[in-house]
């Protein structure tokens, strides 16, 4: 029997049966945790139960990153997860409150070993057809923004190549005072990069600006960029890895950091990710990666029609 989410449910069984030949081990987490992750922009569903006769406070999990990097921690080596995850944001066409993700971890290898493997997953799921292409973001600038990223290191510089470049997107001047150095590289990628990515296949974007690290290591060789990527399939961000950063204070800093950031710009703080920094503690060196499977289905299939049916509509209006 044909069914319109057959594309999604053969993905599925291709992903598992890819990490089966390489040996990683499927795993599963609890979906509800006491903290759902610190991303500054990313907003968690709440959760209240009632334990002995207490109200207690728990979160949907935006992603199964702190309960895998515990399973890490307590000794696996090379494991995955394929759940649900829990964002809320605005539905779109790419996205749903609820939505299936694929992360997949590697202890003791770098981040170019995950790019192997999405280099070798694509090829699988595609019959051969998607070769990746790899690009730093300093590269991707330079290509399509005609922009030397070393060349606008402050605020002041970036301001006024838009001014000069793309005045139609400058932020008024006396509004500049509340914008950071990320806010101007992402107003550039968002409207003039991003639309062009669609021409690539497969494109792996690697060593993103320092300032947005989030939980990877800041690169030895250049300290101006991390070791993170972003994976795109024409044009569709599909999945994000990290190098994980492993010192205990490093990831404390920036957690501090993210927390202060949330509270200024939305008015809310979450609780703090105790059992996650006690996991920081013993975590080994490794790499990750998340990648929406969804978004996946859709690349792979050339079908837009993968994540809400007209009865699931029903239960998001």
């Amino acid at each position: 029997m044909n069914h319109r989410l057959d594309p999604l449910f053969k993905t599925i069984r291709d992903l598992r049966s890819f990490f089966e030949e390489r040996g990683v081990h499927e795993v599963f987490t609890p979906l509800a945790r006491p903290n759902p992750g610190m991303e500054v922009h990313l907003h968690p569903f709440q959760l209240y139960s009632t334990h002995s006769g207490q109200k207690l406070s728990l979160f949907l999990h935006s992603s199964p990153e702190f309960a895998m990097k515990k399973l890490l921690s307590e000794g696996m080596d090379k494991i995955y997860t394929l759940s649900s995850c829990f964002r809320d944001e605005p539905e779109s066409a790419t996205h749903r409150p609820e939505f299936l993700m694929l992360e997949w971890y590697r202890k003791n290898e770098s981040y170019e070993t995950i790019m192997e493997d999405c280099h070798e997953l694509l090829l699988k799921l595609s019959n051969g057809k998607l070769q990746t292409q790899t690009l730093t973001i300093k590269e991707i600038f330079s290509n399509e923004a005609s922009l030397e990223l070393d060349q606008v290191s402050n605020v002041q510089d970036f301001y006024e190549w838009i001014v000069n470049e793309h005045s139609h997107l400058a932020p008024n001047s006396k509004e500049l005072a509340g914008w950071t150095w990320d806010d101007l590289f992402f107003l550039i990628f968002l409207n003039i990069i991003e639309p062009k990515l669609k021409k690539y296949p497969a494109l792996i974007l690697k060593e993103y600006p320092s300032s947005q690290a989030a939980l990877a290591k800041i690169k030895a060789e250049d300290s101006s960029v991390c070791e993170r990527f972003e994976l795109y399939l024409s044009g569709l961000e599909v999945a994000n890895c990290f190098h994980e950063e492993t010192s205990f204070e490093v990831i404390k800093k920036r957690f501090e950091t993210q927390a202060q950031e949330k509270k200024n710009l939305y008015g809310y703080e979450l609780p703090w990710p105790l059992e996650f920094m006690q996991t920081m503690e013993n975590y080994p060196p490794s790499s990750g990666i998340a990648l929406g499977v969804e978004r996946l289905a859709m690349a792979i299939h050339k079908n837009s029609d993968l994540f809400l049916s007209s009865a699931e509509k029903t239960l998001y209006p």
